[in-house]
């Protein structure tokens, strides 16, 4: 009978150390089960903190690639170009004098002028184009007819300085002023670019030096053969007053050739060539 009580008694003792045991586990396990969601959840405040720093992301404004403006004076214009990094201010009037009889009102005197981009090459040019067709005469001189007035475009320049054919076509008359921009890797490119504009590998140039104001260099000479051109000591770039800029810094090109083709016209009646060469700007 002793025996007997000790082993019940003994049993009651496992049985209340293992409901123990079981408790702890399930206490344990809820414990862990707790911790690990709210874990998996922000808090208010890291909440907060996330929508304060959506909101206040600041937005930047993708300026467009090119646009013209108003210029720097009354009737001038600035156009600009965000890809190359530049800006050229230009009045709005240019000198023409088509040669054609009509349309009289855009033939002659100053009118309305337009900006063509053909990269690297950029017209300051008449708004409108006179396109006539010559006809060759019984006397062997051309004859002109039908005068058309049309809008300016690359293409319009493009024939406009083609060469004059033997038989009869059409030929546009573009009152322009041209300058060349590029983006060029170094000095030897300067002049790599400028034989290319000229169709002239004869061109060379001689030394760079700093301009006054220091952010540009220029050429200290330019020298090309004179037979290129069958004019005597004449020859590309020689042939009229330019300006060619290096901008080392932005490793940015700029040519301008003053009166090639036509004259920009202020409203006093002088012209404003030198003018559109001190416009150029490069952009910070």
């Amino acid at each position: 009978m002793g025996k007997l009580q000790q082993d019940q008694t003994g049993f009651s003792a496992v049985e209340l150390v293992l409901v123990i045991v079981i408790i702890v586990l399930i206490g344990v396990v809820g414990f862990m089960v707790y911790k690990n969601h709210n874990k998996s959840k922000p808090t208010s405040a890291s909440i907060t903190t996330t929508s304060k720093q959506t909101i206040t992301t600041p937005t930047k404004a993708v300026p467009p690639a090119t646009s013209i403006t108003n210029g720097p004076q009354s009737g001038w214009y600035t156009y600009t170009n965000n890809t190359l990094g530049f800006s050229i201010a230009y009045p709005g009037t240019i000198q023409a004098d088509s040669g054609c009889a009509t349309p009289s009102t855009v033939s002659i005197g100053a009118v309305p002028t337009a900006l063509i981009e053909d990269a690297p090459n950029y017209y300051i040019a008449a708004k409108s184009s006179i396109r006539f067709t010559l006809t060759w005469g019984a006397n062997q001189t051309y004859n002109t007819s039908g005068c058309t007035q049309i809008p300016t475009d690359a293409s319009s320049i493009q024939t406009y300085n083609s060469p004059i054919k033997t038989d009869a076509q059409y030929e546009y008359s573009v009152d322009n002023l041209p300058f060349f921009v590029k983006q060029v890797s170094g000095e030897s490119a300067v002049q790599s670019a400028l034989q290319s504009y000229w169709n002239d590998p004869t061109i060379t140039i001689s030394g760079w030096q700093n301009s006054t104001s220091g952010n540009y260099e220029v050429p200290t000479a330019i020298s090309c053969s004179p037979a290129e051109m069958g004019m005597g000591n004449d020859c590309g770039p020689l042939s009229s007053n330019h300006d060619l800029r290096y901008y080392p810094a932005q490793k940015l090109m700029f040519y301008y050739i003053q009166g090639q083709a036509a004259h920009l016209s202020l409203t006093s009646g002088s012209t404003a060539d030198s003018q559109i060469v001190n416009s150029f700007k490069v952009l910070n």
